[in-house]
């Protein structure tokens, strides 16, 4: 009967809301399976009606129709406790009769024999509750463990006070500063090792001894290839002022001087280097010609902008006769005679009677010849042309040809095919020879300009 007031006291409640905890009758004893069945019902009804609210499911079709089943096995669980509860009192009454008869008879037992039919009786409820309760326990435990994460911190993780464990600062700093020292030196020292290039002048007195004609200083214009005529003060004007003193030391009473200028390879400077001595000889007075007799790939009518329709070649054929390949400049006193068309055959060209013949009409009418020839690393035709000069330079660019280029200059000088043979060092860094500022700046001038210059020094 309290079992049946319990639930009766945990039904009064309209929505439900002490259903779901409640104490299965099985757990007090009570084996009828209607009530059994209608308990485990209300409960499984209310936990789908909690579930649809949690949802947001309060609308749902469904869980009104929850509703309407929760009310219905509602009435019919308080019928059936009506019932049992009746039965009950009847069952009740009969027993308290039949307790009352037991009692009577009881009286006549030893007393401990009661009390152990009391203790076995308390026993048997206390282990009905407690198998219940361990159920309970078990499902509470299976539930918690499917929320617990994969990952649990045993012990969190602690900063020292002092200093970290790892990274080490001071073998870092040191590593850093070794590496930031060292690694540099290295890669100079490695790049330095393998750059075969002549670095300065004292490169060339240590390799060869060829008589250095002059130094030609690293020029900020590099569109300029007019030198005295754009900037008459500059360092570099200088340098092709001394190298003109110089050839006094060659030439002695020559009346007609015939100078070839030749290099290793290409994009050494023979041509600036001709163009601008010519330039300076002009200035002095004396009665100049420059020739182009680079007939395989000219390019002395490319930097001082001029037409090359004819020239040397023409000549060489026999098609145009000195007067009508002389072309005069702006300048007083210097002359250009242009290569003229490509021959298919240059070295025989060169080595015809004419070649001969043009040098002997230009010894007529000029002081100096200046010759601007192939590169005698790669073809024969200043080898042939030095045969009619009275001086060969030989040009060198700083940083640029290598130092078996001198290997090369030194067995001409030492086997005599270029007579007469001296060096021009171009390109050399004005800090080690014009470190004292005597000279102006090389900014752009305002003079006349003999030609045009291009940007392209060859």
């Amino acid at each position: 009967d309290q079992y049946f007031d319990y639930l009766k006291e945990n039904l009064k409640d309209g929505k439900g809301k002490k259903v779901k905890n409640l104490i299965a009758p099985s757990a007090f004893g009570i084996n009828d399976l209607v009530v059994n069945g209608l308990v485990r019902s209300l409960v499984e009804l209310n936990l789908t009606k909690t579930r649809l609210d949690q949802e947001g499911n309060t609308k749902n079709p469904f869980s009104e129709q929850v509703d309407l089943r929760v009310q219905e096995v509602t009435k019919t669980l308080n019928e059936s406790i009506e019932n049992l509860s009746n039965a009950n009192q009847i069952i009740l009454r009969k027993l308290k009769n039949r307790s009352d008869k037991l009692m009577a008879s009881a009286k006549k037992l030893p007393s401990t024999e009661r009390q152990l039919v009391n203790l076995n009786r308390l026993l048997q409820l206390n282990e009905n509750i407690y198998l219940f309760l361990m159920e309970k326990r078990s499902s509470a435990a299976i539930t918690k463990s499917s929320n617990t994460p994969d990952c649990k911190v045993i012990e969190p993780a602690m900063l020292s006070p002092m200093f970290p464990i790892a990274p080490n600062r001071k073998i870092t700093y040191l590593m850093a500063i070794l590496l930031g020292i060292f690694l540099p030196l290295g890669v100079f020292v490695f790049f330095d090792f393998i750059d075969d290039t002549i670095k300065d002048k004292e490169d060339v007195k240590s390799s060869t001894q060829i008589p250095i004609m002059g130094f030609i200083p690293e020029s900020k214009r590099v569109n300029s290839y007019l030198t005295l005529s754009e900037n008459p003060k500059s360092a570099l004007a200088e340098s092709f002022r001394i190298i003109r003193t110089n050839l006094s030391f060659f030439q002695k009473n020559a009346s007609s001087y015939i100078i070839l200028l030749t290099s290793t390879v290409a994009k050494e400077g023979k041509t600036f280097c001709a163009i601008n001595l010519a330039s300076s000889l002009a200035a002095s007075g004396k009665k100049t010609v420059l020739l182009g007799f680079d007939l395989r790939k000219p390019q002395l009518h490319n930097y001082l902008e001029i037409e090359n329709n004819e020239g040397v070649t023409n000549y060489l054929l026999g098609a145009k006769s000195l007067n009508e390949i002389i072309r005069p400049s702006k300048q007083e006193n210097l002359f250009v005679v242009n290569a003229g068309p490509i021959p298919p055959n240059p070295a025989e060209l060169i080595g015809t009677e004419r070649t001969k013949k043009l040098m002997k009409e230009l010894r007529e009418q000029f002081d100096y010849i200046i010759l601007d020839t192939p590169p005698v690393g790669l073809v024969t035709d200043a080898l042939l042309l030095q045969q009619e000069a009275d001086l060969s330079l030989y040009v060198i660019r700083q940083n640029y040809s290598k130092r078996e280029f001198l290997n090369q200059a030194n067995d001409l000088y030492s086997s005599g095919k270029i007579k007469n043979l001296s060096l021009v060092v171009n390109n050399v860094n004005k800090g080690s020879s014009y470190s004292y500022g005597y000279y102006e700046e090389e900014t752009k001038s305002s003079g006349f300009n003999f030609f045009k210059a291009k940007t392209t020094k060859s």
